[in-house]
């Protein structure tokens, strides 16, 4: 079953790999070290203080028997903007992960500590 749950900073070498294998081919940047930047903001407390249009970053990752399948980082804009950036899901785990999966797991957070669990529909 997949569970959407915060990030920690035990995540982040494999948040920074995914994000290098999905941006390198599209992106010029370090995309590693980007990665670290959000990964750790979001870990401590959120606030973004190196972000030029960003005010806070707030990430989950989708994870199955212990293997982080997908990332969503939701951005706060200081214009009070919400934006998805970034969000990948590994190519073997599409379907399985979904936008639902997320927004379950936004839902949940009112009230509820624990990670939000996603199964798939049958169709």
């Amino acid at each position: 079953m997949v569970i959407i749950r915060r990030v920690t900073i035990d995540d982040l070498p494999v948040v920074a790999e995914m994000m290098h294998d999905a941006l390198d081919l599209y992106y010029e940047g370090d995309h590693r070290a980007h990665a670290k930047r959000i990964v750790q903001t979001s870990v401590q407390g959120e606030i973004d203080t190196k972000g030029h249009f960003s005010a806070a970053q707030i990430m989950y990752v989708a994870e199955e028997d212990g293997r982080i399948l997908g990332v969503l980082n939701v951005v706060v804009k200081y214009q009070g903007t919400l934006k998805i950036s970034p969000l990948f899901v590994l190519e073997e785990a599409r379907g399985k992960v979904s936008a639902r999966c997320f927004s379950r797991r936004r839902k949940s957070a009112r009230g509820n500590t624990m990670p939000a669990r996603c199964t798939r529909r049958s169709r």
